[in-house]
């Protein structure tokens, strides 16, 4: 199926904290498992097997999961860009 390249801005605090997983190889394969974040489902499993092993997670890093989750929505109907802050949501196709 297609899927768009989705641009994203936003100035919410979307991030993987280095003190959250200090070894940088694993925080690179957490972004990878991130990005390919597709469903609701996929992303609660995420993050209940993440928090199983490192404990809560930051709300930057629930954050980072849900804007992940979105792209990869839009992206499926053709979305370019996705422009999130704290009051708004902006979907350009």
């Amino acid at each position: 199926s297609y899927k768009s390249d989705v641009r994203v801005e936003t100035n919410l605090s979307a991030y993987l904290p280095h003190i959250y997983i200090e070894s940088s190889s694993k925080r690179m394969a957490m972004y990878r498992q991130i990005a390919n974040i597709n469903s609701l489902d996929q992303m609660v499993k995420f993050i209940v097997d993440t928090e199983s092993v490192y404990g809560d997670m930051p709300i930057e890093l629930v954050i980072l999961c849900k804007i992940a989750l979105l792209k990869n929505i839009i992206s499926q109907i053709g979305a370019t860009k996705l422009s999130i802050n704290f009051i708004m949501l902006v979907i350009i196709l």
